[in-house]
């Protein structure tokens, strides 16, 4: 069994970890936000992915950053 309180899953090491690997991490530990489902046309998920990996954000962040 994995032991969660681990040091690797520390938030600090997996920040760590993200950021030598290129990859973005969401640093929120609530789930008090509203869930919305949407359905993208072909192609603009990958465009999405996109902008939020050049601009460091998640594909949520970039989506709130940009209807906001």
């Amino acid at each position: 069994m994995l032991a969660l309180n681990c040091a690797a899953h520390t938030p600090s090491a997996m920040m760590e970890n993200a950021m030598l690997n290129n990859e973005t991490v969401n640093m929120r530990d609530d789930d008090k936000d509203e869930k919305f489902v949407v359905r993208f046309p072909m192609g603009m998920r990958a465009r999405l992915s996109m902008a939020a990996k050049a601009s460091h954000r998640s594909m949520n962040s970039e989506c709130v950053h940009r209807i906001d």
